[in-house]
Order: C-alpha cells, then sequence, then structure tokens
C-alpha cells in the first residue's frame, strides 16, 4: 500500500479503495487483536475524511467507508472492556450491560430489550 500512496496519491480512489479494504480485512480477521481493530477505525476515519473532501458525501466508495467505519466502531467497542461507570445505559453510547429492573410487589420483571 505504501507504494500505491506514493505512486497514486493519498487521494486516489484506488488508493482510498485500498485502505478501505486492508482496514476491513483487518477487522473482521478471526484473529485480529484488539490493536487491530483500533488501526482499522483510525485508517477508516482519515480514509472518510479524504473521500468526502474529494469524491463527495454521496459517493459509493465514501458511503461504503462509512459504513465500514460503523462496523468496524462496533466492533470495537464489543471487543473493549467495559468500565464500571458504564455498565448500564450512557445516553453517549447507549445500551451497555444488562438492565437493572427491579419488579415491584405483584409486577413481572419487564423484558430486556433485543438488539
Amino acid at each position: 500500500m505504501p507504494v500505491a500512496r506514493r505512486v497514486l496519491g493519498e487521494s486516489n480512489a484506488i488508493t482510498l479503495g485500498m485502505r478501505r479494504n486492508y482496514a476491513q480485512t483487518l477487522c473482521t480477521d478471526p484473529s485480529a487483536t484488539l490493536d487491530d481493530v483500533r488501526e482499522a477505525v483510525t485508517i477508516l476515519e482519515d480514509t472518510g475524511r479524504t473521500a468526502r473532501r474529494v469524491l463527495g458525501s454521496a459517493h459509493p466508495l465514501t458511503t461504503a467507508i462509512e459504513d465500514h467505519l460503523r462496523n468496524a466502531r462496533a466492533a470495537l467497542r464489543a471487543r473493549e472492556p467495559v468500565p464500571p461507570e458504564k455498565l448500564c445505559f450512557d445516553p453517549a453510547v447507549g445500551f451497555t450491560g444488562p438492565p437493572v429492573n427491579f419488579p415491584r410487589g405483584g409486577e413481572e420483571q419487564a423484558e430486556r430489550p433485543s438488539f
């Protein structure tokens, strides 16, 4: 990839597509480490910014990069340890742990949300 970046340039659609593919491979590899997934997110963030600037937000490559970035961030959230203070509902991130429902007398316990 360094050769493509040097020869074609950072902003070339082929280079952007190669970086997207590399990040996707890093993220979906079953033996990927947490650092690999973090690297994939970083690559996709950088590539997404460049694609939006060069190709526009409606371009298919830009939207594909943004989709992969959402998936990579979700994979990262799923693999990172959850700090104790975020173990229920955090408005900034959403549902991060089991719900705490204490039924009152005579009430049935609420169902867990399904994702």
